[in-house]
């Protein structure tokens, strides 16, 4: 549960955030748009302002041009009354001098040119006021007068057109000024924007950080919580789970001890009843008494086993059967088709073929029989090898054994200490065949040959007619080794 709302608060925190930066990018995005806009209208003002300037300069250089045109032709007015003046001048230095009149005229006019050429102005006006003094009654004199003054008006025109030229022109510089004034105020107000926008931008960026921290302190003081809560959650559950391990550990070593108490049931059922049996009982099934059709028997007893039982202590024939039976019994595990129905006192009693299936095919048949005969010659050989003088001392332990194969009867008897009891003649028989047999011999009836039929991995040696309690005479075989 911490885990999840550790998640939900994660995810809150992450959305936050990227709302936050989305606001950000935002915000940038129409300052950008704006300063674009401010930098397009600025543009457009400068090209307005250098349009104008344009203007104004195509203006000023019309207002030059014409002053130029102006300048020149009051330059050629002057020239023009210059030279009327040194006409003038001529006339009244040959008026003035008659000497020079006839033949030196044109020397006296040319030398009078001459002069006047360098001293321009200055000689103009000293020849002029004299001229107008001495000569003011004459009529030559009084054309040149007029024409003067004509050209005097000329220039005085030409001066007030120079001069509203020379005003157009300052006006057009002061325009200039202006417009360049205006372009400064538009670059100073373009800049001003932008560091408006930068100061603006600076603190979204700090509220930003700041607000990001501050989320981060609290996404830390809540996970802090919420880690506190989980170490928490976390003991209890320790401690829950101690409880039930505890608890567990105690069923577990309650459900070993009942295991191992039904293993050992079990066992000692198996022991004493067959497999099949068994598994009836395990499922609540009474068992019904069965018959079998063939089913091979032997049995074995210690030769001479009242001698010795005279001979040793009972301690010690108890230590005896102890010792033979449990070897017998680790002898038998080993063959499937084996089991042991009882033992009384030194009488061992095996029987091979009781199973589930009740009509068993002749290859089972015979193989149920060479299991039981080779059960026999182990347990034969086994006593044989073993040493048994720390029990019985020097005195000689032998086997004997009888087989016989023939139909049975069983059945569970009891109930509260069941026993799998087997009935019938081939019980008695197969007791017979043990009974009549010699020391360290195994005696086989003629029904057991008979069950092996072709099977060949025995060697047998005839002993012939014997007489047999209840069964008269019968004709026997002893198993070879």
């Amino acid at each position: 549960m911490g885990e999840i709302n550790d998640l939900e608060i994660q995810n809150m925190e992450e959305i936050e955030d990227i709302q936050m930066a989305q606001r950000a990018e935002e915000f940038e995005i129409i300052t950008k748009q704006s300063a674009v806009e401010a930098e397009l209208i600025a543009s457009l003002e400068k090209q307005k302002f250098k349009l104008q300037q344009g203007q104004l300069r195509e203006k000023q250089k019309s207002f030059k041009a014409a002053l130029q045109r102006s300048q020149r032709k009051q330059a050629n007015q002057v020239a023009k009354t210059l030279r009327a003046q040194m006409r003038i001048r001529e006339r009244l230095l040959i008026a003035d001098n008659p000497v020079i009149k006839g033949d030196n005229t044109t020397d006296f006019e040319r030398n009078a040119a001459d002069d006047y050429s360098e001293t321009q102005s200055e000689g103009s006006s000293r020849s002029g006021g004299s001229v107008l003094s001495l000569h003011a009654d004459r009529d030559p004199l009084h054309q040149d007068g007029a024409e003067g003054s004509e050209s005097d008006l000329a220039l005085k025109s030409e001066a007030e057109k120079n001069s509203k030229l020379n005003k157009d022109t300052q006006v057009l510089s002061e325009g200039e000024k202006e417009i360049m004034t205006f372009a400064e105020a538009g670059n100073e107000r373009q800049r001003l924007i932008a560091m408006h926008h930068k100061k603006i931008i600076a603190e979204l960026k700090q509220l930003h950080r700041s607000t990001v921290s501050q989320k981060a302190k609290e996404h830390r003081r809540k996970v802090s919580e919420l880690l506190k809560d989980h170490e928490e959650e976390i003991e209890q559950l320790k401690l829950e789970q101690a409880a039930n391990m505890k608890e567990l550990v105690e069923t577990q070593l309650q459900s070993q001890e009942v295991r191992a108490d039904t293993a050992v049931s079990q066992n000692l059922l198996g022991m004493m009843l067959p497999a099949h049996i068994m598994e009836k009982m395990e499922l609540g099934v009474q068992p019904e008494p069965e018959q079998f059709n063939c089913v091979t028997l032997f049995f074995t007893d210690i030769f001479e086993f009242k001698k010795l039982v005279g001979a040793i202590p009972p301690v010690k024939i108890l230590h005896l059967l102890n010792e033979l039976y449990t070897k017998f019994d680790e002898i038998i595990a080993k063959y499937p088709q084996l089991y042991k129905v009882e033992t009384v006192s030194d009488t061992y009693m095996v029987a091979a073929g009781i199973s589930s299936s009740h009509e068993k095919t002749d290859e089972e048949i015979t193989e149920c029989t060479v299991q039981a005969l080779k059960c026999s010659m182990e347990l034969q050989k086994l006593v044989q090898g073993l040493d048994l003088k720390n029990i019985v001392g020097n005195l000689p332990i032998k086997l004997r054994i009888g087989v016989h194969s023939g139909v049975i009867n069983a059945g569970i008897i009891g109930t509260k200490m069941s026993r799998y009891c087997l009935f019938g003649d081939t019980v008695n028989t197969a007791s017979r065949m043990c009974t009549t047999g010699e020391a360290n011999r195994i005696q086989v009836s003629a029904q057991t040959i008979q069950v092996l039929g072709e099977d060949d991995s025995f060697e047998f040696e005839e002993r012939g007619q014997i007489e047999v309690k209840g069964k008269g005479k019968m004709h026997t075989y002893w198993l070879l080794d």
